[in-house]
């Protein structure tokens, strides 16, 4: 019986969502595309507002608007009221407003708030894209209370490094070792581990003169600014906590572990789920990453929050203010059984999802590597890393492959200092141990290096 009705309320839940006329801004890359798919199944009428009028998006939506220049992120406040006269001249009444892109959470809370739509708050979405401000937000609330924990337990010293002439202070008061990174950044471009004084200029001076600008780098966050941020380094082992929030409440959270990244960059090299943490330390990431969701003011909507577990337990490293990227909306629905997509979809349409969906128990376990373009060395590794090959053997349940760019993209062998992934390989099995043997075995078919020289088994075994 419990199947039964279960079946028809998710069934239910999708009628409701049928013809929703869902305002999306930003269609993203091309790691979105499943995203706007996703939603033609599910029958949502998805009206998008993209500056490129030549996305390949224009063709799985319902209706496409151009909005020059809306990349341009410190014209928010302009782009908002264009989008808003835009929808007023074409009758379009949105039943909901939503971003699955990094870069366009801001705006896309401001329209969301303009309309009064259901979502996180422009001020909390802003919050939450500057490191800085994240951080501080989050120590300055330290008041404490005795049935309420503070969010400043879990926050981490930060300081703006608007200029060179600011690293000493910084430094006396953050500490080093420490993070310096692009404070609107994503996808860890432009973030490394600085150990000296003299390294910390160095690095300083490089992100500078090769990210200064979005066009020096599209879609990482440099439309908002290129200033950074020298932030406390964090002992202990990385781990993702993907959760939906409605209300302020947590309807349901899944963790994923990560290895140890490039460093001393901080590209993400393999990762795990359902997480191998013992249940007790699970819970804690996410109330910790509940709490700090809170305290920002994200009460609405699919978030990604990236924590440390340290000596002293979760610590926040950043929050993203939509749905996690490259695999995790794909590996939380083969695990969990849980559709992140139709998830966000829900909550932007103020329909509650339901939150016992999720499997008590993982259907399997999932072990994958990031595939970055200077890992291919050779034409037999290119034609296997193929889009369309790598989709065939997903399909065929040889392995689970994500493509998040082009087959161009593998192409461009960009440096690790600024590399982003252009995929995911995973196996899948009964248990870790089996996923991770399997993975092993694809890579040395593959006879590819995709962790610097590093054994592959050295990352796998910090797995828990």
């Amino acid at each position: 019986v419990s199947i039964y009705m279960s079946t028809l309320l998710s069934r239910g839940q999708r009628f409701l969502l049928q013809h929703k006329r869902v305002l999306i801004v930003g269609a993203g890359g091309s790691s979105k595309m499943f995203v706007w798919k996703r939603a033609r199944a599910l029958g949502i009428d998805v009206i998008m507002l993209d500056h490129d009028n030549d996305h390949p998006a224009k063709a799985l939506v319902h209706t496409f608007i151009h909005v020059p220049n809306l990349d341009e992120h410190s014209r928010r406040d302009e782009h908002c009221d264009t989008i808003l006269r835009l929808l007023e001249e074409r009758g379009i009444k949105p039943d909901a407003c939503l971003t699955f892109w990094e870069d366009a959470a801001p705006i896309a809370s401001l329209v969301c708030s303009r309309l009064g739509l259901r979502g996180a708050s422009a001020a909390a979405t802003e919050r939450a894209k500057s490191k800085l401000s994240t951080h501080a937000h989050l120590l300055g609330q330290t008041v404490s209370h005795p049935h309420r924990v503070i969010t400043a337990m879990f926050a981490t010293r930060s300081e703006r490094v608007s200029e060179e002439a600011d690293l000493p202070a910084a430094i006396e008061r953050v500490g080093l070792p420490a993070v310096l990174k692009l404070e609107f950044g994503s996808s860890a471009v432009g973030v490394k581990l600085v150990q000296t004084p003299e390294d910390c200029v160095s690095t300083f001076r490089s992100i500078r003169e090769q990210l200064a600008r979005e066009a020096d780098h599209p879609g990482v966050g440099l439309g908002f600014g290129a200033g950074m941020v020298l932030m406390e380094y964090l002992s202990g082992s990385e781990h993702d906590v993907d959760i939906a929030m409605f209300d302020g409440q947590a309807l349901c959270a899944f963790v994923t572990d990560n290895s140890p990244t490039r460093l001393p960059y901080f590209s993400e090299t393999a990762a795990h789920m359902p997480s191998g943490l013992h249940r007790d330390h699970q819970a804690g990431l996410i109330d910790a990453a509940q709490v700090c969701l809170k305290g920002l003011g994200l009460n609405n909507g699919v978030f990604n929050v990236e924590m440390k577990l340290t000596a002293t337990g979760g610590k926040l490293i950043e929050i993203n203010a939509r749905m996690g990227g490259f695999y995790i909306a794909d590996w939380v629905e083969r695990v969990w059984g849980v559709d992140l997509v139709l998830t966000a979809f829900l909550i932007a349409c103020n329909i509650k999802p339901l939150a016992n969906q999720a499997r008590q128990t993982p259907a399997t376990h999932i072990v994958g590597v990031q595939i970055y373009a200077d890992h291919v060395k050779s034409p037999a590794t290119l034609a296997f890393l193929g889009s369309d090959h790598l989709r065939a053997l997903t399909d065929k349940g040889t392995l689970v492959g994500n493509v998040l760019e082009d087959d161009e993209f593998l192409k461009t062998g960009a440096s690790a200092e600024f590399a982003e992934p252009y995929g995911n390989v995973a196996a899948y099995g009964d248990s870790a141990a089996v996923a991770k043997n399997k993975l092993m075995q694809i890579m040395e078919i593959l006879d590819m290096d995709v962790t610097d020289g590093v054994p592959l088994s050295w990352f796998l075994n910090y797995l828990p």
